[in-house]
């Protein structure tokens, strides 16, 4: 019977989005499965809508808020990719009628008079700006235009504008709590380096400072600090557990942010992965939900995991858990040995992680996108 209903309903639905002459089939009558059978329209923007335009029925069934965190649930393994941002700007990626519009993304307008917004971070739905030179960091939700500016906290305002200092990164994250507005609260995680004389004096090492933001109470945690090498470089970070890990790199070592402490702490890198270059590596998830590297060689990826136990890379924790030649990929990175190029042009680099999905993006002359499991073995 519900094989034969689903039948039914795919003429419909068919009927709906693509016309027909013929008269549609009639609707099924039992609720329940009527609302089985629409929980697997497709998982794109305009389907519920359209489908609500059926009848009466269906737009009551549609609009029900059990439905929706149904149908939410029943396809959130495979959500679709509406764009990205390069810059400031959204590049939508879907074709109509479920193109979002360029303009339906765009970031806020930026202030006439002091600085500039700079994306900084984006994790559950909130984007995170900055403006150093109001010293303001600004909370931004696309899809509810919720907005909300933070001042820095009081130890990030200390020698604002002076070259040896840096407060340009950051993170944002959800919590489980809601604001009296029934609105989510969030976290903002904001890092300062400070650089230190040595003994020659010149800067050999540096003093990053680190402080967590709570939107359910308003207020800056206390400030917590590290030393690391003056030498180092900007980091995206990801969410593991507890801790988010990242944010700045050198040769040997990351930063970890414990969000139950607010305490600082360094994480030493996989021997195997000396650079400094983010462009050859990028802080990941490991499938069982820990901390990872992938790091970028001349012909594939190297997939490593932060263990405890096992036959570690010498001294440092890590273990190689599997490694991608570019070579099984539908689109290699880099070009056949038959066509002559210029090697300089082909030099492959890592340029993002979508830690919710689980995927890393390479470029060589254009961007591609690989998803764990659909990585071949």
């Amino acid at each position: 019977m519900a094989a034969a209903l689903l039948l039914r309903l795919q003429a419909l639905v068919a009927s709906c989005f693509f016309g027909s002459a013929s008269a549609p089939a009639s609707l099924p009558d039992n609720d329940d499965i009527l609302r089985e059978i629409l929980i697997h329209l497709p998982n794109l923007p305009s389907s519920l809508h359209r489908a609500s335009l059926v009848c009466k029925r269906w737009r009551g069934i549609l609009s029900d808020p059990a439905f929706l965190r149904h149908f939410c649930t029943h396809h959130r393994t495979t959500p679709p990719l509406l764009g990205f941002f390069n810059g400031p700007v959204f590049t939508p990626l879907l074709h109509a009628p479920d193109r979002i519009p360029r303009k339906r993304f765009s970031m806020p307008q930026q202030p006439r008079h002091g600085g500039r917004l700079s994306i900084c971070s984006v994790r559950h739905g909130l984007v995170l700006f900055l403006n150093e030179s109001r010293l303001q960091a600004i909370v931004w939700d696309p899809i509810t235009r919720f907005r909300k500016t933070i001042p820095f906290a009081p130890e990030f305002r200390v020698g604002s504008g002076d070259e040896s200092n840096d407060t340009n990164h950051g993170a944002v994250l959800r919590t489980t709590d809601y604001d009296g507005d029934g609105r989510g609260c969030f976290k903002v995680v904001l890092t300062r380096t400070e650089k230190r004389s040595g003994d020659g004096g010149g800067h050999t090492t540096a003093s990053v400072f680190m402080a967590v933001y709570e939107s359910a109470t308003g207020k800056w945690s206390r400030t917590s600090s590290t030393v690391i090498p003056s030498s180092h470089s900007l980091l995206s970070n990801v969410l593991v557990g507890n801790a988010l890990c990242g944010f700045r790199h050198w040769s040997t070592g990351i930063l970890e942010f414990d969000l139950d402490t607010n305490t600082v702490g360094v994480i030493q890198k996989p021997n195997s992965v000396p650079s400094s270059d983010d462009g050859l590596f990028r802080v990941v998830r490991t499938e069982d939900g820990g901390l990872g590297l992938a790091k970028l060689s001349d012909t594939g990826i190297e997939l490593w995991g932060r263990t405890t136990h096992g036959a570690a890379d010498a001294g440092s924790g890590w273990v190689l858990h599997k490694t991608v030649d570019m070579d099984k990929l539908l689109f290699p990175l880099l070009p056949t040995r038959s066509i002559r190029v210029d090697e300089s042009d082909f030099v492959p680099r890592m340029v993002g992680y979508d830690e919710d999905n689980n995927v890393r993006g390479a470029k060589v002359s254009t961007r591609y996108a690989c998803q764990d499991e659909e990585i071949p073995s």
